[in-house]
C-alpha cells in the first residue's frame, strides 16, 4: 500500500508541473500561434527546432544582450526535445517561465520577466502547502480534463487544471485565500466561502433581470447577486462587495485555463468575449493584478481587421466552465 501511495502522489506532483507550465504560459499571454511564430524566426534551418546559435537570438527579441556564458545558460533552461535541439514545446516553457508577451504573440511586445533565472515552477509549487498536497493527493485527479496549451497531445488532468487555475491566480497578484480557491474550486469537500460561491458565480447570466449581479451589478454598488444553484441555497444569493473581484479573477482563471488552442488562435475572438462579458466590471478588473491581462486583450482587438470588430462585440461567451 505505502508503494502505491507513493505512486499516487509522484503522478499529481507530475501533473501539477505541468499544470504550473500551462498557467504561465497563459499568465505570460502566449497563444500557441505566437510560439508557432517566434520557432519560425529562430528556426533557419527549417528542423522545427533549434540549436544553441539560433536560440541565442531570441536574447535580440529580448532587447537584451547575450554573451556566451548567458546564452548557454538560457539554452540550458529550455528542456531538450533531443540532444543539442529545442522544438516547439521546450521553446513554450522557456517563454512561459522567463518572459512575457501579450495574447496576440507581437514580438516587439515580448519581454524578460522579473527574476530572469527565477525557478518559477518550483517557487509555485512550493506555494501549495503540505495540506493542499495531501487532499490533492486523496482525491482521484487523473480524469482527462482540457487541451494542454503546450502540448496538445499530452493528457491534461484534473489535478493540472486545479494547480494551473491556482498559478494564473498567483500570477495575477491574487491573495493566498483566492489562490487557494482556485486550487480547490471544483473539488466540493472545500467549504471555503469562495469555493462555496464559485458554481452560483459560474452560472450568473451576464445581464439579469434586475441588473444586480456578479456581470451587471453597478461597479461600486455595495453588494450584488447570485443565482442559488447548490442545494440549500435561496434562489438569490446576495454577496458582499468585497468577494465580487476574487470571483472575477476565480471565474477567469478558470476560464482561461480551459479555453481551447483553437480559440486563443483567435485571439481577437476570445478577447472580444472577455470584454464584453466584462464590460461592467473592467473598472475593478484594470485596477487589479489581472490589469495587464485586461490591457493586452484590448490591445489584441484593436489590432484586430477593423472588419470584424462589429461581430467579435457581439459575442456571448457560450456555455459554462466546470
Amino acid at each position: 500500500m505505502p508503494a502505491r501511495d507513493d505512486r499516487s502522489a509522484e503522478r499529481v506532483r507530475s501533473h501539477a508541473a505541468d499544470g504550473v507550465d500551462h498557467g504561465l504560459a497563459l499568465a505570460s499571454g502566449f497563444a500557441p500561434s505566437a510560439v508557432r511564430r517566434l520557432l519560425r524566426q529562430l528556426d533557419v534551418h527549417g528542423r522545427r527546432a533549434v540549436n544553441a546559435a539560433e536560440f541565442r537570438r531570441l536574447g535580440c527579441l529580448l532587447g537584451e544582450e547575450w554573451d556566451d556564458e548567458d546564452a548557454a545558460a538560457n539554452f540550458a533552461a529550455a528542456p531538450p526535445s533531443r540532444p543539442g535541439l529545442v522544438d516547439y514545446g521546450g521553446l513554450y516553457r522557456w517563454l512561459a517561465r522567463h518572459s512575457r508577451c501579450d495574447l496576440a504573440g507581437d514580438p516587439a511586445a515580448l519581454r524578460r520577466r522579473a527574476g530572469p533565472r527565477e525557478d518559477v515552477v518550483g517557487r509555485h509549487l512550493a506555494a501549495i502547502s503540505d495540506t493542499q498536497w495531501a487532499l490533492l493527493e486523496r482525491l482521484d485527479l487523473d480524469c482527462r480534463h482540457r487541451s494542454d496549451v503546450i502540448a496538445p497531445e499530452r493528457p491534461a488532468s484534473l489535478a493540472s487544471h486545479l494547480v494551473s487555475v491556482r498559478t494564473i491566480l498567483s500570477e495575477w497578484g491574487a491573495g493566498e485565500a483566492v489562490c487557494a480557491a482556485g486550487l480547490f474550486h471544483s473539488v466540493y469537500e472545500t467549504v471555503e466561502r469562495l469555493v462555496y460561491l464559485f458554481q452560483p458565480a459560474n452560472a450568473c447570466r451576464v445581464e439579469t433581470a434586475r441588473g444586480d449581479g456578479l456581470w451587471d451589478a453597478p461597479a461600486d454598488a455595495g453588494s450584488f447577486f447570485l443565482p442559488g444553484v447548490l442545494q440549500g441555497q435561496p434562489a438569490r444569493v446576495e454577496v458582499p462587495a468585497e468577494l465580487r473581484l476574487p470571483l472575477l479573477l476565480l471565474y477567469w482563471a478558470n476560464d482561461l485555463d480551459q479555453a481551447t488552442p483553437r480559440e486563443l488562435e483567435c485571439g481577437a475572438e476570445y478577447a472580444a468575449g472577455v470584454l464584453r462579458q466584462s464590460r461592467t466590471v473592467l473598472p475593478l478588473l484594470a485596477a487589479s493584478g489581472a490589469g495587464e491581462w485586461v490591457a493586452s486583450l484590448s490591445q489584441v482587438v484593436e489590432r484586430a481587421d477593423a472588419g470584424h470588430w462589429e461581430k467579435y462585440v457581439k459575442l456571448a461567451r457560450g456555455g459554462t466552465r466546470v
